[in-house]
């Protein structure tokens, strides 16, 4: 029988840190970017610090408490658990609208990359309430799938539709949330080069060029190097 040893990526080679400020990054600016919904921001995302990171993360995330909850309910792609936050705010912020409104707005055909921009319009004050995730992800089931599912029930519950294939995965907002978090973790020259997209944005770095490594490199190479030696086949998967 062949022996085999799958690695992960983050977590394991690489700290998860950056990743995390990616994902709390990306929902502050859909809540907060021009671009998009809009909201009244203080924090200016071209010119952003290290402190302003973290106090963004800090919020977002509740001091990482609700990455670590997402986490312990089996979500771990940064991807998933920042489309999950984001689409909790999303549903706090069309609630405001009239019935008319919100279904033109939670329409699949509709979406494109000016729908959040047209919704900020639509809603005259909204005050972000950073722990509204603790209350969908305390009725949720455990697992990515049930989690999706379990998002779907609460759009439809919290909005009185049936309209919600938008919080599927895939789904257009999903695939938007996806993309902002490739360029700020990409910046925007390698996004363009790998994702063979134009980035939305022309002042993003990349965090990629900030990643940390958990342990020496020559010492990773050395370990890898004996575990082929002794006839394991080595994956890595991120």
């Amino acid at each position: 029988m062949s022996k085999a040893i799958l690695f992960d990526v983050d977590g394991v080679f690489l700290d998860e840190s950056r990743c995390f400020d990616v994902s709390a990054l990306t929902i502050y600016e859909l809540l907060y970017d021009a671009k998009f919904l809009n909201l009244a921001s203080i924090i200016h995302l071209e010119e952003i610090t290290d402190d302003e990171i973290q106090l963004i993360r800090s919020s977002v995330f509740q001091d990482d408490s609700i990455l670590n909850q997402l986490k312990s309910l089996g979500l771990n792609s940064n991807w998933d658990m920042l489309f999950i936050v984001f689409s909790i705010h999303l549903v706090s912020i069309l609630r405001s609208l009239n019935d008319k409104d919100k279904e033109y707005f939670l329409s699949e055909s509709n979406f494109d990359e000016t729908t959040l921009k047209c919704l900020g319009e639509k809603v005259k004050e909204c005050k972000i309430d950073y722990t509204l995730p603790f209350e969908f992800m305390n009725t949720v089931s455990k697992g990515k799938d049930a989690i999706y599912q379990d998002l779907k029930k609460y759009v439809a519950q919290n909005l009185n539709t049936t309209s919600v294939s938008l919080f599927e995965i895939q789904s257009p907002l999903w695939q938007l949330c996806q993309e902002i978090y490739q360029e700020w973790y990409l910046g925007t020259q390698l996004y363009e080069e790998v994702e063979k997209k134009i980035a939305k944005s022309d002042y993003k770095k990349g965090y990629i060029y900030q990643e940390k490594v958990l342990a020496p490199i020559d010492s990773i190479r050395q370990l890898l190097q004996k575990l082929i030696d002794r006839g394991y086949a080595i994956g890595i998967a991120t």
